[in-house]
């Protein structure tokens, strides 16, 4: 019987990262995926019997890192990953964001934003990832979604104990920024009670239905996750995790 192809790929560009999240598992060192060695990755032809293609390309792509957009060659890596897939999601803190980048992500319109903003609160901001950076964040997200169409972005709020009890706050937070996708995602293996998890999200999200608010608002739960998709480090090392794309 043949194997199942997974449905995308996820490839993390590099490890350095300037936050430090309490519930970040990826281990904090300078590797980094060169460019070249990217490029030969995606263009092996046996990627062919593990990914599902749609029409010559991956059918979805990941960007994770690390904070991907510390790399050196992120903008030949985002129009390189624009080629190989029509659905290409980065992943960021979008804590760093220049001119440069902001006008790549406005012309390259089949990459998606995935922003990590753990809280609406910024003392909880910063309590989870260690440094105060959520003005940044908020004026960042604010430039994007006046630059990006607002189906392309997200913003993806990790759930623990910290946070738990500010799921409709950042409901709220999402409507006054313009942004229309909200994904709350549990600290798998972390510090919280699933029930109560999804208690809060989806307090939250009858929040956003009830107010009628132009906000899709997912719950990335275990039980609603789909497929099964390869996890490609910068150390060529390959996990396949359960991983719901938005």
């Amino acid at each position: 019987m043949a194997m199942k192809k997974a449905k995308g790929l996820i490839i993390e560009i590099n490890r350095e990262c300037n936050l430090n999240c309490k519930f970040c598992r990826v281990p904090k060192d300078n590797r980094r995926r060169a460019f070249k060695e990217l490029e030969s990755l995606l263009e092996n032809k046996e990627m062919e019997d593990v990914v599902e293609y749609k029409e010559g390309k991956i059918k979805y792509l990941g960007i994770s890192g690390g904070e991907p957009l510390l790399h050196p060659d992120i903008l030949r890596i985002l129009k390189l990953l624009s080629t190989k897939s029509d659905e290409v999601v980065l992943a960021t803190n979008l804590t760093i964001l220049n001119e440069k980048i902001l006008d790549a992500l406005k012309k390259l319109k089949n990459i998606y934003i995935q922003i990590n903003l753990p809280s609406p609160n910024p003392s909880t901001y910063k309590k989870i990832v260690g440094k105060d950076t959520f003005s940044v964040a908020i004026k960042n997200i604010k430039k994007l979604t006046k630059e990006v169409e607002a189906y392309r972005v997200a913003i993806n709020m990790v759930v623990c104990k910290e946070n738990i009890d500010e799921c409709k706050n950042m409901v709220k937070l999402c409507s006054q920024l313009n942004v229309e996708n909200l994904r709350f995602h549990v600290n798998v293996g972390g510090n919280i009670n699933h029930k109560d998890f999804l208690a809060k999200t989806m307090e939250a999200q009858d929040y956003a239905l009830e107010n009628d608010l132009p906000l899709v608002v997912r719950i990335a739960s275990e039980k609603r996750r789909e497929g099964i998709i390869p996890y490609i480090t910068v150390d060529k090392q390959v996990y396949s995790d359960l991983f719901e794309a938005y």
